[in-house]
């Protein structure tokens, strides 16, 4: 619904409709408007350019937005000539998930088991999980297998999650008991060398000789 203006149905005193025109006067008179007086077209012209509504009347035609256009105009954004463009600070993970591959593989994760948190059984809000690690297994980041769908909770309860994998790798994360995957999960096939959904994880932590 459309918010009323205080002045709908008031009238300005001729006192109050001086100090608004005195107002706009000074303020105009020291920010003069850059085009007063001129036409653009005569500008465009000089410029070498054509008004895009030269010639037209009414409403523009739509435009048909065809696989070539749209591949066009993604183009015209991309890197440098993107405004959010902070010099390719992205890294190789963002890039990855910005994929059509990631993507493909994050559907087909999440259709295979359901839209459901293979955890702990609720839908909604859900992250695939890799069982074996994205950062550490780069020919299986995009193997169907080796996804999982958990919900955010349960996904970063995982013995992987974020930089877990690589502190435990450096010997700097230490002390987290062994858990298991899911119950839940369906029995599948077990990634050569990997671990199988629903059995124990090993953590390879030192075990204290005490």
């Amino acid at each position: 619904m459309a918010r009323n203006n205080y002045w709908t149905g008031r009238n300005q005193s001729s006192e109050h409709r001086k100090n608004i025109s005195e107002g706009l006067n000074r303020y105009y008179s020291k920010n003069p408007v850059w085009n007063k007086g001129k036409k653009m077209g005569k500008i465009l012209k000089l410029q070498g350019r054509i008004p895009w509504n030269k010639g037209k009347s009414g409403v523009q035609e739509p435009i048909e937005w065809t696989l070539e256009l749209r591949q066009k105009a993604r183009q015209r954004q991309l890197g440098k000539n993107n405004s959010n463009w902070k010099g390719g600070t992205s890294s190789e993970k963002k890039k990855i998930q910005g994929s059509a591959e990631w993507k493909n593989w994050r559907i087909k994760v999440f259709q295979r088991d359901d839209f459901t948190c293979q955890e702990c059984g609720i839908k909604g809000n859900m992250e695939p999980h890799h069982i074996k690690q994205f950062s550490l297994y780069i020919e299986l980041r995009f193997d169907v297998d080796n996804g999982l769908t958990l919900c955010k909770n349960c996904h970063k309860k995982t013995d992987n999650y974020g930089s877990k994998a690589l502190l435990r790798k450096r010997g700097e994360l230490l002390g987290t008991p062994e858990r298991t995957i899911s119950s839940q999960a369906r029995d599948k096939d077990s990634l050569e060398g990997s671990t199988v959904r629903g059995e124990i994880i090993p953590i390879s932590a030192p075990h204290s000789t005490e």
